[in-house]
């Protein structure tokens, strides 16, 4: 009879080793709709550390779910790279086992609900449609192209 209990060792009170670490644990629980509270309490965690790790998951499923590198997200996350590799990891799991709902909730707010208007200059944005060009007024590119521009002015 197969029970899920885990026994506790050095690396996994110290979160070193190579063990999956605590904060995608703490994440994966969030994920399966447990609340902040009821994870900081079931792992002994404050809420507050409990909520970075969301931050920082997040950032990394939305750097991810555009096609951002390993070690641009590294870069820009200043995680380590294994933390991001089993947050990766977690989000195909999430996609595969049922959980991808609570996912795109969470990754909603990234999103740019409307697309912008066509005004001159470029870009991208997230919205409900996928990745769009993203468009900027005349007046803020001219200043590129080594032209008077309004906002300086």
């Amino acid at each position: 009879m197969k029970q899920d209990v885990s026994l506790l060792t050095r690396g996994m009170v110290e979160d070193i080793g190579r063990g999956v670490s605590h904060k995608t644990k703490a994440v994966e629980l969030y994920l399966k709709n447990y609340t902040l509270s009821e994870i900081a309490w079931k792992m002994a965690h404050s809420p507050s550390s409990v909520n970075r790790y969301l931050e920082d998951f997040l950032v990394v499923a939305f750097l991810h779910r555009v096609f951002y590198l390993l070690l641009t997200i590294r870069k820009i996350t200043k995680l380590s790279e294994r933390l991001i590799k089993e947050y990766i990891g977690l989000i195909e799991r999430a996609e595969s086992e049922g959980y991808k709902d609570r996912l795109n909730q969470l990754l909603d707010p990234f999103k740019v609900n409307e697309p912008l208007k066509n005004a001159g200059g470029g870009g991208s944005a997230m919205t409900d449609k996928g990745l769009v060009k993203r468009e900027y007024p005349k007046k803020y590119t001219d200043r590129f192209k080594g032209e008077h521009c309004e906002m300086y002015s």
